[in-house]
């Protein structure tokens, strides 16, 4: 008996069970969606991971991903669809990347939200973006260097551009579903901007060269009101509300010292806090975060405590002054809730925000904000004093 069991055992145990069933599969690892206006469509297009072998000669040449695409009336009828030209069941668990087209941002963006909030195939890690002034689909469809999968490359980029420069805003779908979902939160999403003619994107001769004329780059944040696209701020108002969201901790920051020179720091441990006072209507806004000299093409010595003062200050005047011109443009030039004092507000004291501020449009413009920057400058880089002050002593 014990042979018996030991016998069975050993042939449940060997092999790839799942093997048939994996190949079965058709792998996406990204998702462009747009809306056509003529046929009030929607146009879902696929890029599924081609899984070549590693020893097989005839498939060296094939692209590392697939584009499928279909469209329908409604986003379940197209994914279905797509199984017209796709030889595999689609499998999503493994997304990484939403696309979509500034149309979908600014009229149809609760069906993105419904169906992928219902699909339970779906991973909810992955990240939406937003394609500026271009198709979604060539967003996901240009073959890009050094990384094979184009979702992965933006991905990638996402994160890099986030923890170093703090301007793309990065948060995965759930959490943004989660804004969504609250009345009192307005969303902002990261975009992207195609550079060069996307027809030549999608060849493989893309890559081989040095400097790829066709690449997709990050922009800067699109916001919304009412779950719409309203427009894009600039690249120094994206970095202020990520500042502002605590969604980066690090950033960097050039002064002008005279006509043609900069001194440069990198601003990291950055964190925001907001205090709100509901019965004044105030907003008081403290940034704390360290400084570091990156650059320094001024004349200035560093060695001089009166100096490292001076400089310390005017870099906090610097943030100082990119955190109240964002303030400024999602107040009075928008009008949308963004940084969610709103939902601070009725967190604080619902009942009162219910009975005085019905009209939260006007109640927001007429917020006063209250800014202080505190940044630390405790590193000034391996030179004791500046370069150029240092060759005018000799």
């Amino acid at each position: 008996m014990k042979k018996i069991l030991l016998i069975i055992s050993l042939l449940l145990l060997s092999g790839c069970y799942n093997y048939r069933e994996l190949n079965d599969l058709a792998i996406v690892s990204a998702i462009a969606i747009d809306y056509n206006n003529s046929n009030n469509n929607f146009e879902v297009s696929i890029q599924v991971v081609n899984p070549k072998k590693q020893q097989d000669t005839s498939s060296a040449n094939e692209p590392d991903f697939i584009i499928y695409k279909a469209e329908e009336k409604t986003l379940q009828q197209a994914f279905r669809n797509i199984v017209d030209t796709s030889p595999n069941r689609i499998y999503g668990s493994h997304l990484e990347i939403l696309i979509i087209s500034e149309e979908v941002a600014k009229n149809h963006i609760d069906k993105i939200f419904d169906f992928f909030a219902r699909e339970p195939e779906a991973r909810s890690e992955f990240s939406i973006l937003v394609a500026k002034d271009s198709d979604p689909e060539d967003e996901i469809s240009v073959i890009t260097p050094l990384i094979n999968l184009s979702s992965t490359n933006i991905k990638t980029l996402l994160q890099t551009n986030n923890q170093n420069l703090g301007v793309s805003i990065e948060q995965t779908f759930n959490e943004t579903l989660n804004s969504y979902l609250n009345p009192y939160l307005e969303i902002a999403l990261p975009s992207l901007e195609l550079i060069g003619k996307e027809e030549k994107g999608e060849k493989q001769t893309n890559i081989e060269q040095t400097n790829s004329n066709n690449k997709v780059k990050l922009a800067t944040t699109a916001i919304f009101k009412n779950d719409k696209l309203i427009g894009y701020l600039t690249k120094q108002e994206s970095i202020g509300l990520n500042i502002l969201l605590n969604k980066t901790n690090m950033t960097m920051l050039s002064h002008k010292c005279s006509d043609n020179n900069y001194f440069t720091t990198e601003i990291d441990k950055l964190k925001s806090s907001i205090d709100t006072n509901i019965e004044n209507k105030e907003v008081n806004i403290k940034i704390e975060g360290h400084s570091i000299i990156n650059e320094m093409n001024c004349n200035l010595n560093i060695k001089n405590t009166d100096t490292i003062d001076k400089i310390d200050k005017e870099i906090e005047n610097e943030l100082k002054k990119i955190i109240e011109n964002t303030i400024y443009t999602i107040q009075n030039t928008y009008n949308t809730d963004v940084i969610g004092i709103r939902d601070m507000f009725y967190k604080k004291n619902p009942n009162y925000l219910k009975k005085h501020y019905n009209n939260w449009d006007e109640t927001f413009k007429e917020l006063k904000f209250n800014v202080e920057v505190n940044l630390k400058l405790y590193e000034k880089g391996n030179t004791v004093g500046g370069t150029i002050y240092e060759k005018k002593q000799y």
